[in-house]
């Protein structure tokens, strides 16, 4: 079940797959332009599930719904 993350939050994994627009780095791709119907970067009012390398994240905001889920 996904539930709000907290700033305080533990995760099981590393919190670098815990972005809307992951930063560049030796295993992800760059951050293209922010797009208008992309989610705002900050978690704040973000809900997150994360089972060992597996993360699904959803957020409600402007009227629109975003949902992720990733698998590493």
């Amino acid at each position: 079940m996904a539930t709000p993350h907290p700033p305080t939050r533990q995760y099981s994994d590393d919190k670098i797959w815990l972005s809307w627009c992951p930063k560049p780095g030796d295993d992800l791709e760059p951050c293209k332009g922010r797009k208008h119907s992309d989610p705002d970067d900050d978690l704040y009012s973000t809900f997150v599930r994360q089972e060992k390398d597996f993360w699904q994240c959803l957020k409600f905001e402007g009227g629109f719904l975003y949902f992720v889920a990733l698998n590493h």
